[in-house]
């Protein structure tokens, strides 16, 4: 099973069971009262409607994901990423796959304001979209302020040609977790450098929100260009082998 199915799989899974790890503010509230199914009354066209507070899932106008478009480059020179290996576990969210960072793992500082890295979670498919393309997964790296304020870094991954050295890398802990979801994983020292890329590639920057309810707005979002790579194996020659196509016997 390859990193996308997997997290497929494990989304899936644990769809109504598992409560997500975003610290405050970034944190997902009364996950059993939402879900993802457009045609469900708990769906996102419902959202601002389930609860008071959650309000800005349907009101607010800087709301995120978009689809971001690449037209005119401007050059940014108050962004600066300092990241340090620390140790970290991981483990099945009822909406992604995440690491949770049990150590300083460095910051971002975006104009000035700091911004501690707390934990990195991967999408599939992606929840942003590039120039009208959608991702098969997405990886979301969430930093919070001292005074309550989120910042997100992301990257896009498509299936290519090589696996992802870090994906690769927990391969193992993430089938372990698809066993038993009640425990995290640990998954020893990761340098967040590991995940994503972060020198001489262009990016996306945009102020928007959480992609959960309660839909908080002032998300400084930070999207790179580039894509990553996840594999599947390529289809593999039959050989004559006997396929048989199973149905259940009529009752």
């Amino acid at each position: 099973m390859d990193f996308v199915s997997a997290i497929k799989f494990l989304i899936a899974f644990c769809l109504f069971t598992v409560t997500a790890l975003l610290s405050p503010p970034a944190m997902c509230q009364g996950e059993e009262d939402f879900n993802y199914d457009l045609n469900s009354k708990k769906g996102p066209l419902f959202w601002g409607k389930i609860r008071p507070e959650w309000y800005l899932c349907k009101n607010g106008t800087m709301q995120s994901p978009i689809n971001l478009v690449g037209v005119n480059a401007v050059f940014d020179s108050g962004t600066r990423w300092n990241y340090q290996p620390s140790n970290a576990t991981l483990r099945a969210t009822d909406h992604d796959v995440t690491i949770n960072f049990n150590g300083n793992a460095g910051n971002i500082t975006i104009n000035g304001t700091q911004y501690r890295l707390v934990q990195t979670h991967w999408h599939s498919p992606s929840e942003h979209y590039i120039n009208g393309k959608r991702y098969d997964l997405e990886v979301h790296m969430v930093h919070n302020s001292s005074t309550g304020q989120t910042a997100v870094t992301g990257a896009v991954y498509r299936k290519g040609p090589k696996p992802d050295p870090f994906l690769s890398s927990i391969e193992d802990a993430l089938m372990l977790i698809a066993e038993n979801r009640s425990q995290a994983r640990a998954v020893g020292i990761v340098h967040p450098n590991q995940i994503v890329n972060v020198t001489g590639s262009n990016y996306f920057r945009y102020n928007g929100s959480l992609t959960t309810p309660p839909c908080h707005q002032g998300v400084i979002w930070t999207l790179f260009t580039k894509e990553q790579y996840t594999n599947a194996r390529p289809l593999q020659p039959r050989n004559n082998r006997q396929v048989q196509l199973y149905k259940p016997t009529n009752r």
